[in-house]
């Protein structure tokens, strides 16, 4: 900063104080978002299970926030996978995540993780999430929008 004059450092540090308020204030507004997105699966959440069958390995996932990913294993069943903190690739994962499976077609808490974008989560958790209601009270909450 040598050679600056009063009024450049001023400026310089008043960018730099506008910065980090700004990237506090998205830090707490992403925070929020992910809140409200567990939240809107939390009524569906189920009993809590060791394991369960993968029927494809191409299931639909969707990520919740950097430690909830609920995944599909077929048609009609779904799960949300709590994984170890922090899995900070989560909620950016894009387009894929891959899921481990220590046995054949078998994912279990304890010994699989979610894999995305090179980092591995293990996952401590497995709950059932009741599925089709979720999908037919979507449907009938897109349908009273119009």
């Amino acid at each position: 900063m040598k050679g600056m004059t009063v009024v450049s450092a001023v400026t310089f540090v008043s960018v730099v104080v506008v910065t980090m308020l700004t990237g506090c204030a998205s830090a707490r507004m992403a925070e929020q978002r992910q809140k409200d997105n567990f939240a809107r699966y939390q009524p569906y959440i189920g009993e809590t299970v060791s394991q369960y069958t993968r029927y494809t390995h191409n299931e639909g996932w969707s990520a919740v926030d950097n430690e909830h990913v609920i995944v599909t294993s077929n048609v009609n069943e779904a799960y949300l996978l709590s994984v170890a903190p922090p899995c900070i690739n989560l909620p950016f994962a894009g387009v894929a995540i891959g899921v481990t499976e220590r046995f054949p077609n078998v994912v279990s808490s304890g010994f699989d993780s979610v894999r995305v974008r090179g980092e591995s989560c293990r996952i401590l958790k497995i709950q059932k999430v009741d599925y089709k209601r979720m999908q037919a009270d979507l449907a009938a909450e897109k349908k009273s929008r119009g």
